[in-house]
């Protein structure tokens, strides 16, 4: 099982993408847009990212940008799930550092078929002491001095 976030604008997309990688097993956790992933980024840990190309404030090229350029996430896989197919749209995101692309209408089985692999191969971030589950616990339970 993997630990999954999804990036999509569009609610009914977001929904659907949830719904099938969970079906396919995964931990999901979904955000409406390029900087609301960037934040889930910094304080969760993810094997892979499903993410929309085209959306408000930072397109979904300029979160792998951002993604690529930060070696805390350097393991971390990106999945560009989009409607944009042309073989132009491809490449950018490619050679931007996407390490597959996924063109709607989604088939699924293919969609679930990329997760299961990129996650077999995904380096898992070690989140600091002083964030997530472990940071809150070890400040609940730090000795008393």
């Amino acid at each position: 099982m993997a630990r999954v976030l999804v990036v999509d604008d569009d609610p009914l997309v977001r929904e659907l993408l949830v719904a099938v990688v969970s079906d396919g097993g995964h931990a999901v956790t979904a955000v409406p847009n390029g900087t609301d992933a960037l934040d889930k980024l910094a304080v969760e840990a993810f094997e892979v990212v499903v993410m929309d190309r085209s959306m408000p404030r930072l397109s979904g090229l300029e979160v792998l940008v951002a993604i690529r350029k930060d070696p805390a996430l350097k393991g971390l896989k990106v999945i560009m799930c989009t409607g944009a197919g042309m073989v132009a749209d491809v490449d950018d995101a490619l050679s931007a550092g996407a390490d597959d692309y996924v063109v709607k209408p989604l088939d699924i089985p293919r969609l679930l078929e990329k997760v299961a692999k990129h996650a077999a191969t995904a380096v898992p971030r070690v989140l600091p002491a002083s964030g997530g589950v472990m940071g809150v616990l070890s400040r609940l339970f730090r000795p008393q001095s």
